[in-house]
């Protein structure tokens, strides 16, 4: 990634929602100090939600079987070498990393493409379950700091800067539900699954306890109650300087 922002390439990223957990600064400063290393424009992955709210919602509406997320590749991976008969009932759209990568391709073609977030896994998601790779590289947050150290580069110092486009309140609160979280809590609910006793709904799935927020990208020593409501505030903060800037 390095040598792309050194060699002048048009680099994109795309932003985990939970750096809002992880990082003290407020998000413009999050964003100046990737405008600083180089990076030509940074949005939020979150900001194709409501695209993958609308597929959940419409293949909900046809299915009569119980419908698996396939947002978390750990959890996608465990159905995929562990429970194969279930497969049937994972969703195949998407997930959001996934399509921001291909609509950011489609909006700067020839640009790359870097995924920020607090997983490990998403990786090897690309090259494991899906033909075509949109996303050129993951890093996680703790990459991502031991970066800006290298480059001496200070967040809190960093001026602020706009995301490409900011997404609405309410997918932001969205990332905090889930069916099942854990992965023993996960494998539990897989090991005795039975469709027929179980409604024709969707279920996300996340290897994570307490999911996405704790993930192990993640530098923060905040327990997983605290870092929710941490995120929760600077939603509120966000959201109203979105407000005042309109």
């Amino acid at each position: 990634m390095e040598s792309w922002l050194a060699e002048g390439h048009k680099v994109i990223a795309s932003l985990a929602p939970s750096y809002l957990a992880e990082f003290e600064e407020n998000a413009g400063k999050v964003a100046g100090a990737l405008k600083k290393l180089g990076f030509y424009g940074i949005e939020e992955t979150i900001t194709v939600l409501p695209d993958i709210v609308e597929a959940r919602e419409r293949a909900a509406g046809y299915s009569r079987k119980p419908i698996i997320y396939n947002s978390c590749p750990v959890v996608w991976g465990l159905i995929d070498s562990h429970y194969p008969g279930l497969k049937k009932y994972l969703l195949n759209i998407p997930s959001p990393m996934v399509l921001h990568g291909r609509r950011l391709k489609e909006r700067f073609p020839g640009a790359k493409t870097v995924f920020i977030g607090p997983c490990e896994a998403k990786k090897w998601e690309e090259v494991r379950f899906y033909k075509t790779q949109y996303v050129d590289l993951v890093i996680t947050f703790k990459e991502l700091r031991q970066i800006l150290t290298g480059q001496k580069i200070d967040m809190q110092n960093s001026s602020e800067t706009k995301f490409l486009s900011e997404p609405p309140i309410w997918v932001e609160t969205g990332i905090l539900s889930f069916f099942k979280s854990g992965l023993k809590n996960v494998s539990n609910f897989l090991e005795n699954f039975d469709a027929d006793s179980m409604a024709s709904y969707g279920m996300e799935l996340l290897a994570c306890e307490g999911g996405c927020i704790n993930g192990p990208g993640m530098t923060t020593a905040e327990p997983v109650e605290k870092r929710i409501g941490i995120y929760c505030e600077r939603i509120m903060v966000k959201g109203k300087a979105n407000r005042t800037k309109s």
